[in-house]
């Protein structure tokens, strides 16, 4: 297959659906010789930070000159970006050979009757045969979905798991209460250290079961702007570009699993860490684009906890703006607690369509919107954002990732 057909191969696939569990994963990478057997990993889990935690942490492997592996999901912007080495995306040439390579193993297990695998499952072994083929020290891998049964826990060779802060989200999945939702993400830990950050007092003895456990506290933010913060963290300064309070939480987490890792000999310099977070390079979280009329934010909070960072971050980086949102959500998201936050932060809401089936159609959220704030649904984005700017000097766009490549395909020097 060529790269457009690779892309409409995993688009078909995708329309299957999920299925939990790992017996078919492990037949389908037994087939494929078994790549991730050759490889070393870190294994990223948790609710919201997960991204901005890996990226962090590849930066950090990548100054210390370690061939890096970074595997998340969803891409928001090109599909591509979902398979990063050395912090580049995967050649559109690189992803047709090994999707093609992963399409004959699918055939095969067709033919001979058994289970086939979903599409996360197709791209988490794409993964695992670039990194192998690119000769990776470290990959980080970030769930898709929970842990236990994720598709990324069929690896082994884990030098480490890390949960990001965990938070009431797919809950028809995982687990109607934080307990049984973190249980669910700790179930990646298998032979290796734990990293997290501290979490709500239900899900702590749950951390502490482990048997070797370590905890980020104690980060103090000592200043901000629009281009980075500066934080301390046991005894050092750092400097980070992304924005946000909650990045001090995710950046400290990433140093303290450096720090861990470089005690177990994986090395990793206080140098290294140092240049890997100032250069880390991550969009759409609380990303600030300036446009001819005003301030343009990128979010891509979409639950509870993610709408909670971002009222703060608008709070610190505006306080006396008059801010307005752009906002779409998908169905099966908590998408009033979402828009009851955000609304504490802004003076008007406009709603537009997510991409797919599982959107929320701009109407009923504008509804829910309107009882909280002015409210009103557009049938484009490009119409949103421009007349919220006609009121408005900061707008942000949230609700979804899923929205934020549309965004950026604007010609935003004319908003």
């Amino acid at each position: 297959m060529n790269y457009e057909e690779s892309i409409n191969y995993i688009k078909k696939i995708s329309k299957f659906g999920s299925v939990f569990g790992l017996e078919t994963m492990k037949r389908f990478l037994a087939r494929l010789g078994n790549p991730e057997n050759e490889l070393k990993f870190v294994h990223v889990a948790g609710t919201n930070g997960k991204g901005s935690t890996s990226a962090y942490l590849s930066s950090i492997f990548k100054a210390q000159g370690y061939k890096t592996g970074t595997y998340i999901s969803p891409s928001v912007f090109r599909y591509n970006e979902r398979f990063l080495f050395d912090g580049k995306m995967i050649s559109d040439d690189d992803l047709a050979l090994y999707m093609t390579t992963a399409k004959d193993a699918v055939e095969q297990m067709k033919k001979e009757g058994e289970n086939l695998p979903t599409a996360f499952e197709i791209e988490t072994a794409l993964a695992l045969l670039y990194f192998k083929a690119k000769g990776a020290d470290i990959c980080v891998l970030e769930t898709g979905l929970g842990g236990r049964l994720d598709a990324t826990n069929a690896v082994g060779n884990k030098l480490l798991a890390i949960v990001t802060k965990i938070g009431m989200d797919h809950m028809q999945i995982l687990g109607g209460s934080l307990k049984e939702i973190a249980a669910e993400k700790l179930a990646i830990v298998r032979g290796c250290p734990l990293c997290t950050v501290e979490q709500p007092p239900e899900v702590m003895p749950l951390v502490y079961s482990v048997s070797e456990s370590y905890v980020a506290k104690g980060y103090e933010l000592l200043s901000y702007s629009d281009k980075g913060q500066t934080f301390s963290f046991e005894g050092m300064k750092y400097d980070i570009p992304l924005l946000g309070r909650h990045q001090i939480e995710n950046a400290s987490l990433a140093v303290l699993s450096a720090k861990v890792l470089n005690s177990k000999g994986f090395a990793v310099s206080d140098e290294a860490i140092y240049n890997g977070l100032k250069n880390t390079k991550w969009q759409g979280r609380f990303e600030i684009i300036d446009c001819v009329k005003g301030k343009l934010i990128l979010d891509g909070a979409h639950n509870e906890d993610g709408a909670n960072a971002l009222y703060n971050a608008l709070c610190d980086y505006f306080p006396d703006r008059k801010i307005g949102a752009v906002m779409a959500s998908f169905k099966d998201k908590e998408y009033q607690k979402t828009v009851e936050i955000i609304s504490g932060a802004v003076d008007e809401i406009y709603t537009v369509n997510a991409e797919g089936e599982r959107s929320l159609p701009a109407e009923n959220l504008a509804e829910v919107a309107a009882k909280f704030v002015k409210a009103k649904a557009f049938k484009n984005i490009k119409d949103a954002i421009s007349e919220m700017f006609v009121h408005h000097d900061v707008v942000v766009v949230c609700g979804t990732l899923s929205i934020l490549k549309e965004v950026k395909a604007l010609p935003l020097e004319t908003l």
